[in-house]
């Protein structure tokens, strides 16, 4: 979007604007709201995976950024 190559650990789908969005998982809305660096955002907890209820497990979660509009509530 700005041009720059930046690494993040994530992986970049482009779509039309007003492409309706949809969760990959169940999860909680954490974020749905504009924020710096990534426009409207919305951001999805799913939860742990791998070893549920151990310390090592992992975190899932989602965001989608650069939005046109967000349809969720947090």
């Amino acid at each position: 979007f700005t041009k720059k190559r930046e690494y993040h650990a994530g992986i970049d789908f482009r779509a039309k604007r007003g492409t309706p969005v949809h969760a990959p998982a169940d999860g909680t809305v954490r974020i749905a709201d504009r924020k710096l660096g990534f426009g409207l955002l919305v951001e999805l907890q799913h939860g742990r995976g791998f070893f549920p209820g151990k310390k090592n497990s992992v975190r899932y979660r989602t965001r989608f950024a650069h939005l046109s509009k967000i349809k969720v509530r947090r």
